[in-house]
């Protein structure tokens, strides 16, 4: 069947959306499979696992390195293979991250936080494994070469995070790779990393300030509202968001759904909230704040 010039570039457009490739790889990638997009997606992903495999007693020898590391964080006097908040605070310390900063998020999703702070031990051996740091650690290296292999990947990871590129899969093949971008997953990832223990929602407060620091790096997000082509979500509409929940909507509480659909949100709406489609799923608190924020606007 022939592929139009249309469905080319759209299959382009969506590929890149996905993957976080360039235009000219979505285009190799696309021709190789002629323009069946789920398959060139598979064929990228695939390609961006295929690091160097370690022997079984390769991996136990890096795995042994990122043990010894792990256990300088641990807390002497809780669970041995559990890292509390002193030791995490050492940790990012050490890796120089600043913890007020949004790199705290996507390093925590990589290595399995269950919540701020807190870090087990099978979590952060396999985490820093998947990131490919396995041939770097044998050898028995000392403690300061393990954090200079460490702080080697995290300009890649922040990278990866900014422009919502690839993903690095998982290292079992019964984890499937998800084919949505890094900042995606690491949005989606700190509505549960933010919640607490036996909470269900996040709280208002927690919630915003989640927000301040993932906003500025959503794929939509213009931070000065000059960007002319969609779509686009600006400081001033988020601003707004933020007024309306913290002064106008009766909420104390961020539900998983309103979460996970306000990105969405912000990818669909134009600057003076026009199009909004209130016949559509979205949460209500949504629809009220697009009430309410037409008539600050107008």
């Amino acid at each position: 069947m022939q592929v139009t010039k249309a469905s080319k570039g759209a299959a382009v457009q969506r590929f890149t959306a996905v993957t976080g490739a360039s235009s000219a790889d979505a285009q190799q990638y696309l021709r190789e499979s002629n323009y069946r997009l789920e398959a060139a997606v598979d064929a990228f992903f695939q390609q961006q696992s295929s690091a160097p495999r370690l022997s079984a007693q390769q991996e136990k020898e890096a795995a042994s390195a990122l043990n010894a590391l792990f256990n300088e964080y641990r807390d002497p006097d809780a669970d041995p293979d559990t890292i509390t908040a002193e030791g995490a605070l050492q940790m990012f310390t050490d890796l120089l991250i600043d913890v007020a900063s949004v790199a705290v998020l996507p390093l925590s999703y990589y290595l399995g936080s269950q919540s701020l702070g807190h870090f087990s031990r099978q979590g952060f051996v396999d985490g820093w494994l998947r990131l490919g740091l396995g041939p770097a650690l044998l050898g028995a290296p000392s403690k300061d070469r393990v954090l200079e292999v460490q702080r080697g990947v995290l300009p890649e990871i922040q990278h990866a995070f900014e422009t919502n590129g690839p993903v690095v899969p998982p290292r079992t093949p019964a984890q499937a790779p998800t084919k949505k971008g890094l900042y995606t997953t690491v949005y989606e990832f700190t509505f549960l990393f933010g919640r607490s223990e036996g909470q269900k929602n996040l709280s208002l407060d927690v919630a915003l300030t989640f927000w301040d620091l993932l906003m500025p790096y959503a794929p939509a997000y213009d931070a000065d509202g000059t960007r002319t082509s969609p779509p686009s979500f600006s400081a001033k509409q988020f601003g707004l968001w933020k007024q309306f929940l913290s002064e106008e909507a009766n909420v104390r509480i961020v539900s998983k759904d309103t979460w996970t659909q306000f990105l969405e949100f912000t990818q669909e709406i134009d600057p003076r909230f026009e199009q909004h489609d209130f016949d559509a799923a979205w949460p209500s608190v949504i629809d009220e704040f697009v009430e309410w924020a037409r008539k600050q606007i107008a």
